[in-house]
């Protein structure tokens, strides 16, 4: 294969996956919003798929106030289980 043609792949597919991160992201904070979380902001979030799934952690940050989640989401773009903690003081 000729090496424009597999950048011609990898370029075709960075909307698509841009697209599925930007979903999640919205998917995974509404969510959150609904567990009554308000007014925080994301900090480090690290998008990753595999297979038929995809997950969303990082942190949530308001002033000195933090809280870590981990965000699973199945092919449609809806959460499958969401979890949030508060990370030991240091």
């Amino acid at each position: 294969m000729p090496a424009f043609a597999s950048l011609a792949v990898v370029l075709a597919a960075a909307p698509a996956s841009a697209q599925t991160e930007a979903v999640a992201r919205r998917e995974c904070l509404q969510a959150i919003r609904q567990q009554g979380v308000r007014g925080y902001a994301l900090d480090n979030p690290r998008f990753a798929r595999a297979g038929d799934a995809a997950a969303l952690t990082g942190g949530l940050v308001l002033g000195a106030s933090r809280l870590d989640f981990s965000c699973t989401l199945d092919r449609r773009g809806k959460v499958t289980d969401l979890v949030l903690t508060t990370p030991p003081a240091r």
